[in-house]
């Protein structure tokens, strides 16, 4: 099994588009989003795809937070952590959030398999402990050209990629 993550899209809805495109044709069938999205038009984008489920938290930038949980609500596909979550899929412990800082913190603590993480725009994986600490960088296209990044549970193996 695999998922697909993403960060700090900033309301990018080109690339947006061209990522889930992409994951659909990886026939992946969930995404973590760390943060970021901008507005309800990207999760309404990011959400569309029914049969793809969704977990995502809010970032330093997201707006309209109130619309944002009532996506969340509405729709079975779409799930909100607030600023942390935490997953547990095919014995892997999964945690995400936006704060880089925070994530190395608790990266040390050696309770997670994986942490993902958001805000510098810049991909990153490094290993701290037992953890793999990853940021899949951006799809806003500011400081670097769109990346996201592919989780294989089986292999506990993280590939960036660009779009």
């Amino acid at each position: 099994m695999k998922i697909a993550i993403i960060s700090d899209i900033h309301d990018n809805i080109n690339n947006l588009k061209k990522f889930l495109k992409k994951i659909k044709e990886l026939k992946i069938k969930e995404i973590i989003c760390c943060g970021d999205i901008g507005s309800p038009l990207s999760l309404n984008i990011l959400s569309s795809e029914r049969n793809i489920k969704v977990h995502f938290i809010f970032g330093n930038i997201d707006g309209d937070k109130v619309a944002m949980a009532e996506i969340a609500f509405k729709f079975r596909n779409v799930i909100l952590y607030n600023e942390f979550g935490e997953l547990k899929i095919k014995g892997k412990k999964i945690a995400f959030l936006h704060n880089p800082k925070i994530a190395k913190l608790l990266a040390k603590n050696n309770e997670y398999d994986v942490i993902f993480y958001g805000h510098t725009h810049q991909p990153k994986k490094e290993k701290i402990g037992k953890t793999l600490l990853v940021n899949p960088g951006e799809i806003a296209e500011f400081l670097s050209n769109p990346t996201f990044a592919l989780y294989d549970l089986e292999k506990n193996k993280i590939n960036i990629l660009t779009l």
